[in-house]
């Protein structure tokens, strides 16, 4: 049985716009763009106007557990910009939270460690969040359409 991911039409543009972005980053050893076109290009894209609320989304808090334990952990997947450990939010490009990102509230998916170690975690629960964006302020663009560039 293949597990599915799903994404929003708002969190497939999010994502993209990053994307995009981090392609036009230069000298760089890993550049997770590509990451990111792979989630999208293999993620269901709901309808705009459709309301799912048991699927992992950006900025919905996820409530889950590895396997084998009976500790529940809960994160907030954010923009990297937004991540904070000591408010348990990790950025998108972490791997938790892409293994998680856009699958359905009790999927087991399998999360890639250092060293090559794997995890087995759980899904038990997810809360929708607030709607933000995750283009980095660099990247933004003002009122009239030109793109703001600071150094």
């Amino acid at each position: 049985m293949k597990i599915e991911r799903y994404l929003s039409q708002h969190d497939a543009a999010t994502l993209s716009r990053l994307a995009e972005n981090l392609l036009r980053l230069r000298d760089v050893k890993f550049n997770h763009a590509e990451r990111i076109i792979e989630l999208i290009t293999t993620s269901i894209l709901l309808p705009e106007n459709s309301r799912r609320d048991d699927y992992v989304s950006l900025y919905s808090t996820v409530v889950y557990r590895a396997i084998g334990t009976s500790q529940l952990n809960s994160i907030v997947i954010v923009c990297p910009q937004d991540a904070s450990e000591a408010l348990a939010k990790i950025s998108l490009l972490a791997p938790l939270a892409m293994a998680l990102l856009g699958r359905v509230v009790g999927s087991v998916v399998a999360v890639t460690l250092p060293f090559n170690q794997v995890q087995y975690i759980e899904i038990v629960g997810v809360q929708t969040g607030h709607d933000e964006t995750c283009v980095p302020a660099q990247f933004k663009r003002d009122v009239s359409g030109v793109t703001e560039s600071r150094p």
